[in-house]
């Protein structure tokens, strides 16, 4: 598959997550094309879409 793992801090703690999301692909590997790309600095905010579901993107 073609997830991406992303690594986040909450709080002050370290988390990962994985993702299959187009959009948050996308700006990863525009942030990784940058120089000095990473680490950035973002928040996540989640969107209820459908049924319940429930999407992060980045802010």
């Amino acid at each position: 598959e073609d997830r991406c793992i992303v690594a986040i801090e909450v709080n002050g703690e370290a988390k990962k997550f994985f993702t299959n999301s187009e959009e948050m692909k996308n700006i990863l590997a525009q942030v990784k094309e940058m120089p000095d790309g990473f680490p950035f600095e973002t928040t996540i905010k989640t969107e209820t879409f459908g049924k319940g579901r429930t999407k992060y993107v980045f802010t």
